[in-house]
């Protein structure tokens, strides 16, 4: 876990994490299981700038995130509040597109669903 940023954990034990090289996964520390997700380059919208620094993307880019009871789905808010989600095995990320002018602040999974918040307005 030595130079990785913990950016979520779950009820069900795993954590997400990502590394300097921007490599993003799932970890549950008890069973040592790991699921490698899609690279952070692998997000549709990237919002940071050239001379932005991979310890800074890694620290800022991805604000939170939720994992289905399964395990199987991650819904992740990136940059200004960009939803995207992935199954394990993806290669990349896919976007969820609100139709609103709204940016996600915070997201959880509740008895089969996601559900996402933003203060402009309901996503």
């Amino acid at each position: 876990m030595h130079g990785k940023r913990c950016c979520g954990s779950f009820q069900n034990g795993w954590l997400m994490t990502v590394d300097d090289k921007l490599d993003i996964c799932l970890f549950h520390p008890w069973s040592k299981r790991k699921f490698d997700l899609p690279h952070q380059s692998k997000f549709k919208n990237q919002p940071f700038e050239e001379e932005d620094s991979m310890e800074w993307i890694r620290d800022h880019h991805i604000i939170k995130a939720a994992l289905s009871d399964d395990g199987k789905v991650v819904v992740v808010i990136y940059g200004v509040g960009r939803l995207a989600f992935c199954r394990i095995g993806d290669d990349a990320y896919t976007e969820i597109e609100s139709g609103l002018d709204a940016m996600a602040e915070d997201v959880i999974y509740h008895k089969g669903q996601f559900y996402a918040l933003s203060v402009e307005a309901g996503i």
